[in-house]
């Protein structure tokens, strides 16, 4: 009978590391609660400004703004993928899902960024006709409100992606990363149609620019959605969580020689906003086990402090150097 097999088991004993008591709940439990707070301000938020961009590309019958406000739209749908993933990658290990629900995140991105593809054909369709048949473009007049409109959904999105990478920066939040460079690609295209507007608004013999944005608009939508792929799509294979997490680990793997007399096969991955790390270490072999344990226990200590409550997995390896000649030898059994 192998262990789980016996209904007597213990589940809690099954869940989740014993390293996982690094990160407390209140501290889970406030980061849940910020995220989805960002999270649902920017539903709120994304989804005036998309009606506000169609109703307005509607009522000038510009087809730059009528791309943006379609673009915004998807962007809402996005925005609430990122509420209910948070809200769903917050949700502590438990039996079914020991290692957390934090892919959960990074599923979230892939999505995110394939809603940015969708609309893309429309846009295209409509910059093309609108090229060809320049007539039926900007029929409705009132440009200058069109302007004025872009120029407001400018100064929220700065102020709504400064505020999303600030939170994705401080719980490591793919989700709402993903949301944030929604708002950054909204707040390059809205610049590029506010300013074809406000060209044609002066210049009313240059509306072609209005289509010809709407390409532009669609081919940096296309790139950061590109991106945005790559980057949710590397933690789902298991990527490296990166050469700054590695530097981190060996600095403090460092500062406890010479008790530690080396390390192996130390390797890092993400899942949602958690890195999790296992690694071997070599510990002098004149230490107890309590002592190896403790010292081991201090290393890991460290690393979560200095990574933001990773999951630490320490394998230890007693020291294979010859203990007759060991410098610190000596040190030890006084000690001891």
């Amino acid at each position: 009978m192998t262990i789980g097999d016996n209904p007597k088991d213990d589940p809690a004993r099954l869940q989740v590391p014993h390293h996982a008591k690094a990160a407390t709940a209140i501290d889970k439990k406030l980061a849940a609660s910020e995220t989805t707070g960002v999270a649902m301000l920017t539903i709120v938020v994304v989804g005036v400004m998309a009606l506000g961009k169609l109703a307005t590309g509607l009522l000038i019958n510009s087809v730059a703004l009528l791309s943006e406000g379609l673009h915004t739209f998807v962007d809402l749908f996005a925005a609430i993928i990122s509420y209910y993933t948070v809200r769903a990658a917050s949700v502590p290990a438990d039996l079914d899902h020991r290692y957390g629900h934090g892919k959960i995140d990074n599923i979230a991105g892939i999505a995110q960024s394939a809603f940015i593809f969708v609309p893309t054909i429309i846009i295209i369709y409509r910059a093309i006709e609108g090229i060809i048949h320049l007539d039926t473009v900007l029929t409705g007049g009132g440009v200058g409100i069109g302007t004025i409109v872009m120029l407001v959904t400018i100064f929220v999105n700065i102020f709504l992606a400064m505020r999303l990478l600030a939170v994705a920066k401080k719980h490591k939040s793919e989700a709402i990363r993903a949301a944030a460079f929604h708002q950054l690609n909204d707040l390059w295209t809205s610049v590029g149609v506010f300013v074809a507007l406000g060209l044609i608004w002066l210049i009313p013999g240059w509306k072609i620019l209005d289509p010809v944005v709407a390409l532009l608009v669609t081919a940096i939508s296309i790139y950061m959605a590109s991106d945005l792929l790559i980057v949710s799509a590397a933690s789902l294979i298991d990527k490296a969580a990166g050469k700054d997490v590695d530097r981190t680990i060996i600095d403090v793997i460092e500062s406890k020689k010479p008790l530690v007399r080396g390390y192996h096969n130390l390797r890092t991955r993400m899942a949602g906003s958690t890195i999790y790390v296992d690694m071997h270490l070599e510990i002098c072999g004149e230490l107890s086990f309590k002592d190896a344990h403790s010292l081991t226990e201090e290393i890991e200590e460290e690393i979560v402090k200095k990574l933001g409550s990773p999951d630490v997995i320490t394998h230890i390896d007693p020291c294979m150097e010859d203990c007759a000649v060991c410098e610190i030898k000596e040190d030890v059994v006084e000690d001891d």
